[in-house]
């Protein structure tokens, strides 16, 4: 079970920006200038990692160090970008639903809601066709 949430948890805010920069390149037709390799591209996007690696240090960096700044900044500006896009639209669709709430239990909403059914008990669609069938 802890094994799914985990799963849920990394993949999904991943997805969704792996899947948004695919969608964008296609769309553009090339990938960034920054980032000219496709595996860079996908985990960095726009952000260019080699002018900041290039900028970080003038002495030689291990590769454990530089794994290390690679896995920081793609958490900062690919995975922690994604569960914000994630938190904005569950605080969205949970402002909406509340929102519909208000309006649904509104007597003047039910009123006009019980007036159209009664006036029509048809789809309006249903009437205008059978209409133009009699013409």
């Amino acid at each position: 079970m802890t094994l799914y949430i985990l799963c849920i948890l990394v993949q999904v805010p991943l997805f969704l920006k792996f899947a948004g920069r695919v969608y964008t390149w296609a769309i553009d037709g090339s990938l960034p200038t920054a980032n000219q390799t496709l595996l860079d591209a996908l985990f960095f996007g726009e952000y260019d990692i080699n002018g900041y690696l290039s900028n970080y240090s003038s002495t030689p960096i291990t590769p454990i160090q530089l794994a290390f700044v690679k896995l920081r900044k793609f958490l900062g500006y690919t995975y922690f970008s994604g569960v914000r896009y994630i938190l904005a639209a569950i605080i969205i669709h949970i402002a909406l639903f509340i929102e519909r709430e208000w309006v649904v239990r509104d007597e003047g909403y039910l009123n006009c809601y019980t007036r159209r059914l009664v006036k029509s008990p048809e789809p309006s669609w249903w009437i205008c066709c059978r209409m133009r069938c009699k013409a």
